[in-house]
């Protein structure tokens, strides 16, 4: 399976838009993704992962009925306390000839490095390589690994060549065979001079880590560079970036889209020779699988099943019906009983379960709206209000997994008859949103 190792808060950014891209049917295949960042992961990557776990049929495996699914993994690293003197002496108080004032300046040198050290000076670590497991790097054999992340400073600024780095290591130690590749953001939105943060210092930081990853990754495959010096600007909101219903980029240019398209090119791409020259191996420009026109209405198309299944109570409706292959398809309805043999099993008999399909209708409306704190569904995506009306033979016609080539009952996993409702209800979402109408 192909592996993404996003880094910092652009990392988290491009793989978030590429998980919910997925959950659209957008993106067909499964991935692993590893997000990494000082500060707190996005609400909608914690969701996409809870709810991805409720798809799974057995425990350790990573598929779910018709479907191989991704894993998510995320960490985030606390940040150091302190400033960069304290950090590098060791001392409270340092002494004017310590070998540190060689390299910041009083005013940087005493910045909190919890701040991130935000493009000043030109390119700190903020935090050490050695805080990522191997377990989390080890790359994939016979696929692509592909690095994400920004060049200008920050958590990635300082991790992503030594990460690349120990992967293109373990590929060795392990003798696995495969290729990295990375996409690389440059300076892409305006900086924000009020802040600290000077263009002339996220250039250097650009140039610093591209001369380092030229003179230390010779098996760095191919990489792409998004934004740079001279690139059109965007306005990064970046605490809009982790509210609930963030929108998507308004234009197929976004240097953000533009990062989620080459995320999926170099993970999908397997003609592109090996270069010689580290230059050589810049993707300059692409054939990307998908626009953000068509995202789009495969977002609404997906959205509108999703919705309609829980407003148009359509599991207690197919409950009551006579006709029920007629009117509902054949393949929605045997989902449905497999489900409930499942919960008859788990729950100690088919008396027990009655209430089956106003359960999983329940749990469907509470994982799409969300409870208290915990983010729904819905909150993943962008608010639309323009969106199809669904009929119940436009249900039919969504590609439900066929129930017959459903595994084995896995009693770690369906532990009780309410938590195969509740795998239950994430399943109909799931194809409901991944195939739409």
């Amino acid at each position: 399976m192909t592996k993404i190792v996003a880094i910092g808060g652009t990392g988290q950014l491009v793989a978030y838009h590429y998980l919910q891209l997925y959950l659209l049917g957008v993106i067909p295949d499964a991935f692993d993704v590893v997000v990494v960042d000082t500060d707190a992961i996005i609400g909608g990557i914690v969701r996409i992962q809870s709810f991805l776990d409720l798809l799974r049929v057995s425990e350790g495996d990573s598929s779910a009925i018709g479907a191989a699914i991704p894993t998510v993994s995320t960490l985030r690293i606390p940040a150091p306390e302190g400033n960069a003197f304290e950090l590098l002496s060791g001392q409270k108080d340092v002494p004017a000839q310590h070998p540190a004032h060689a390299f910041f300046d009083r005013e940087s040198a005493q910045q909190p490095l919890a701040q991130g050290l935000y493009a000043r000076p030109a390119l700190s670590a903020v935090v050490p390589r050695k805080q990522l497991s191997d377990t989390l790097l080890m790359p994939s054999r016979e696929s692509m690994t592909v690095a994400v992340g920004s060049i200008i400073g920050g958590t990635s600024g300082g991790l992503i060549a030594p990460t690349i780095d120990r992967m293109k290591s373990l590929t060795f130690d392990h003798e696995i065979k495969t290729r990295l590749r990375a996409v690389l953001f440059g300076q892409y939105f305006e900086p924000d001079e009020e802040r600290g943060i000077q263009a002339i210092r996220l250039q250097s930081n650009e140039l610093a880590v591209m001369k380092t990853l030229e003179e230390s990754l010779d098996r760095l495959d191919l990489y792409r560079i998004i934004g740079g010096p001279d690139s059109p600007k965007s306005k990064r909101m970046t605490e809009k970036e982790k509210d609930k219903n963030m929108p998507w980029p308004e234009h197929e240019d976004h240097p953000v889209w533009d990062g989620v398209k080459s995320l999926d090119f170099l993970l999908t791409d397997t003609v592109m020779p090996f270069r010689d020259r580290f230059e050589d191996r810049e993707v300059a420009s692409l054939n990307a699988r998908f626009s953000l026109k068509d995202s789009r209405e495969r977002l609404k198309s997906g959205l509108s099943v999703a919705r309609a299944l829980i407003k148009h109570r359509v599991l207690e409706k197919m409950a009551a019906e006579p006709f029920l292959g007629f009117l509902w398809g054949e393949k929605l309805p045997a989902l449905i009983s497999h489900y409930w043999r499942t919960a008859a099993r788990s729950g100690g008999g088919w008396d027990r379960v009655q209430n089956f399909v106003s359960a999983v209708h329940g749990h469907m409306d509470s994982l799409w709206t969300g409870q208290g704190d915990e983010w729904g569904v819905a909150d993943v995506f962008p608010a639309l209000t323009n969106i199809h009306a669904v009929k119940p033979g436009r249900v039919a016609e969504v590609k439900w997994p066929d129930a017959a080539i459903a595994p084995n009952f896995d009693r770690r996993v369906f532990v009780s008859a309410d938590e195969t409702a509740k795998r239950a209800a994430a399943v109909l979402l799931f194809w409901g949103l991944r195939t739409g109408v």
